[in-house]
């Protein structure tokens, strides 16, 4: 039997990530949105899909092998943006001030992904915490209404040290994630 599974870190959200998500919310309250759990974020590095149980032994050992103790990285949480098209977007989101380290964490986690058979996406890497998926849009909520520090301004900073693997099981109320490996980076 097959597992729909993706490979990402978790973000504990602070005092200023979960505000900047309640103003979200709210400026947006007329939209249909299904809102994102946040406890954790997290910020997805591939998704596989569907999963056979030899590829799941398979990127769970390479993982381990891989990138186990190669060290953590420090992830800034910055400004909030939005993916569809203009006026008509499919989520929100707040963005990720990355660094070198996690675009080569990216690249090594799709290299195995590869390497277990998994075709991925070639579009550029965009980390980011998802914060809604857009049903029906009810338009922005004006200008000027984002306040400054959601929009410019450092939200969080974090390190992170663990690499989780996780099952994404698709109920009514939302997806569940249930994770398969962890790996302390």
């Amino acid at each position: 039997m097959t597992r729909r599974t993706f490979i990402a870190i978790d973000i504990w959200p602070g005092e200023n990530m979960l505000r900047a998500a309640s103003v979200v919310r709210n400026l947006y309250s007329s939209s249909r949105m299904r809102w994102a759990r946040l406890d954790p974020a997290h910020i997805t590095l591939a998704f596989l899909g569907e999963t056979s149980p030899a590829q799941v032994e398979t990127v769970s050992q390479l993982l381990q092998q891989r990138l186990g103790a190669t060290g953590s990285v420090t992830i800034g949480v910055t400004g909030f943006g939005s993916f569809g098209r203009r006026g008509n977007p499919s989520v929100m989101w707040l963005g990720v001030n990355g660094s070198d380290r996690l675009t080569a964490l990216h690249a090594a986690v799709n290299e195995i992904a590869m390497e277990a058979g998994f075709n991925i996406e070639s579009r550029t890497f965009k980390p980011h915490i998802t914060l809604g998926r857009v049903s029906k849009f009810s338009g922005e909520p004006g200008p000027g209404a984002m306040p400054e520090w959601i929009r410019n301004s450092m939200i969080q900073e974090t390190e992170v040290a663990e690499l989780v693997f996780y099952e994404s099981i698709l109920k009514p109320d939302g997806p569940e994630y249930v994770a398969i490996r962890r790996v302390s980076l």
